[in-house]
């Protein structure tokens, strides 16, 4: 016991020492941080006349900048006032509007203050036809407001919201556009919804063949979400009116008398007169040029090509119609209608909208499925699926983001079917997606799993749709049509799938001979001679089909034979042609000197920003003649230089994570 009280003892006394100089330091260092603050505060002193005048001259700027940004200050944010609550000289309230003479309605008292600034804006620059603000509303705006106020109910209606924008009739046939799609989209629409809904539609298509759209613009983005709902609200029309079981009397009495709502004839009439209202097929043959005069002025020559929303629209209408055919089964006339584009341009229009382009090739692929042109679909879904990887992640806002991400996942499931039945070359990158998700797939598939083939085929294909109305007056026997359609799609796929089963164990039993007899041949495959021979044939007709290309129109192609193994039968025997062909080292070669060249490019553009970041401009400065005298120095001294950037804190972690992603 007095050891460890000896030994406590001797620890405090040693503690103390140690807190002595300490405490010693603590004071020094304090008495040298006094003097430091002290200089600094005579510093500043010296400094504070300079300042001033820095001051100054910040809130001349800040008093600039204010001026400009009230017209719409916070973007939609405004402060209101009991005296005066309007805004852009338009009444907020119910006790501004009848100062002002202007009828006001219960419900908009209900409508929040942002959400009626932002109509009062939305209307401003739609009628200033300032395309940037408006696609910034439309694509951003909207969809915040939606899901803050409306997530789960509809926007004010058009009737509301009219004393607000002056009962502007172009605006508000724009607005109902967007509100019968909210609906649509979130809220299970009513009888009376659909119907209102193709009513407006036929409103505003009116807008562009009465010319009343020459002097407003919209995005493109806008355009083709147009064009597209309307198609999608066809569809769910006819599903709609397919179901006659959950229906009331008085709904099937009204889809009675009212067939000509949402008519197949007419909604192809209307898109058939876009394209003939836009000019665009001329605009298109003449490369991408009016053919006629752009001033509107002039009444003979004007060409309303000239005008983007009429150029848009027309184009857009183009791939609508390849959209309606390819779901009512029509696969050749689906590609018969894109005659007029040139999908291989240097600059063509689809590329303004990525839904449009994903939405493009996607329908034009599954068109080449149907045909059995499996080399050309697996073409389109291939370089479709590469361009939509390297462009996805700059459209997370898109009101067509979640649809991008699910023809992608179609696509290669489309693209994998495709391979199934010919092996064909694909991209690097789109291999190795298909390879990530869809190893197991393919693996089944070359055993020939038929139940996989047709959950991938009911998966990736689009819903079908029977043109025809039901019959209204036998309900109880009445079938649900487009279910009908979309079954026989599906078995005359799984035809094809079956007449394929026995094609790839033939075609490697040719492999290994130069000749071989029907008879010894049948007994590999333990069946007949006459039932080997059927196969033979069957192996035959089908290693022939029409191959195009991307430079020829989309119906464009000639037969080609598709397989290596290359035979005839004569009598008994069959003989194999030696089909070996030489390796291509040359374009392998040329296309990763391609793809390195580009890598090098991009990381000199990186470079170049992150050096204009900050101080390590120098730096970059002398690593690019590195780069500028060798490639093989200038690639190290181009890391080297990332790495230096890095360091310095240039264009910091989120430049870096940007890279990574």
């Amino acid at each position: 016991m007095r050891m460890i009280h000896l030994r406590s003892r001797q620890q405090q006394q040693q503690q103390q020492q140690q807190q002595q100089p300490q405490q010693a330091r603590s004071q020094q260092g304090q008495g040298q941080q006094q003097q430091y603050q002290q200089h600094q505060g005579q510093r500043g002193q010296d400094r504070r006349g300079g300042n001033r005048d820095r001051d100054r001259d910040r809130d001349r700027r800040d008093n600039r900048e204010g001026d400009r940004s009230n017209e719409y200050q916070g973007r939609y944010a405004y402060e209101s006032d009991q005296q005066a609550p309007t805004y852009m000289g338009v009444p907020m309230t119910e006790a501004a509007a009848s100062s002002a003479g202007i009828s006001w309605s219960a419900d908009l008292d209900q409508v929040p203050d942002q959400v009626k600034q932002f109509i009062v804006y939305f209307r401003s620059k739609f009628r200033d036809s300032n395309i940037e603000e408006v696609h910034n509303l439309y694509e951003d705006t909207f969809n915040k407001l939606s899901q803050r106020y409306f997530k789960s109910q509809e926007w004010p209606s058009a009737s509301v919201i009219a004393p607000l924008v002056d009962s502007d009739p172009i605006f508000l046939t724009f607005y109902k556009e967007l509100y019968f799609r909210h609906v649509h989209a979130n809220t299970q629409p009513l009888l009376s919804h659909r119907v209102d809904a193709w009513t407006n539609y036929c409103e505003l298509f009116n807008l562009f063949f009465s010319k009343e759209m020459v002097d407003l613009d919209l995005p493109p983005s806008w355009i083709w979400d147009v064009i597209d709902e309307f198609i999608y609200q066809f569809e769910a029309w006819c599903q709609f009116r397919s179901k006659l079981k959950n229906k009331s009397e008085e709904e099937i009495q009204y889809l009675k008398e009212t067939d000509h709502v949402w008519n197949v004839n007419t909604v192809l009439q209307y898109l058939h007169a876009l394209v003939n209202i836009s000019n665009v097929v001329s605009y298109l043959s003449n490369g991408n040029m009016p053919v006629g005069s752009a001033d509107p002025t002039d009444e003979e020559n004007f060409d309303l090509s000239s005008v983007s929303g009429y150029r848009y629209i027309g184009y857009f209408s183009i791939i609508g119609l390849l959209r309606i055919h390819c779901v009512l089964q029509d696969y050749r006339l689906a590609l018969m209608v894109l005659q007029p584009l040139d999908l291989d341009d240097a600059n063509p229009l689809y590329t303004q909208v990525s839904a449009c382009h994903v939405a493009l090739f996607y329908y034009v692929g599954f068109s080449y499925l149907m045909l059995r042109r499996y080399e050309d679909a697996g073409r389109v879904f291939s370089t479709t699926l590469m361009h939509i990887g390297r462009l996805k992640q700059y459209h997370t806002k898109s009101y067509q983001y979640d649809q991008i991400n699910k023809r992608n996942d179609q696509m290669l499931a489309l693209l994998a079917i495709c391979l199934s039945f010919i092996p064909q070359d694909v991209e690097d990158s789109t291999f190795g997606l298909l390879r990530e998700k869809h190893t197991e797939t393919m693996a089944r598939l070359r055993a020939n799993d038929q139940a996989l083939y047709e959950e991938l085929f009911t998966y990736a294909s689009p819903k079908f749709l029977s043109p025809a109305p039901p019959d209204y007056d036998n309900i109880a026997a009445e079938t649900n049509a487009n279910v009908e359609a979309g079954k026989l799609q599906l078995a005359l796929f799984m035809n094809d799938v079956k007449q394929q089963v026995l094609l790839p164990e033939i075609r490697s039993y040719l492999k290994l001979y130069r000749t071989i007899n029907i008879s010894k041949l049948a007994s590999f495959m333990d069946t007949d001679e006459s039932l080997s021979r059927s196969h033979l044939l069957c192996l035959k007709h089908k290693s022939w089909t029409v191959v195009g290309s991307a430079e020829e129109y989309p119906l464009a192609g000639s037969f080609h034979a598709l397989d290596g193994v290359h035979f005839y039968i004569d009598n008994d025997i069959v003989h194999i042609a030696d089909a070996k062909e030489e390796t291509k080292y040359g374009e392998h070669f040329i296309h990763q000197i391609e793809r390195l060249d580009e890598i090098v490019t991009n990381q000199r553009i990186r470079s170049i920003f992150r050096a204009k970041g900050g101080s390590g401009a120098g730096q970059y400065y002398k690593n690019s003649r590195a780069v500028n005298r060798t490639g093989d120095r200038g690639d190290r001294g181009n890391r080297r230089n990332y790495r230096y950037n890095a360091a310095a804190g240039i264009g910091g972690g989120n430049t870096a994570g940007g890279a990574r992603k």
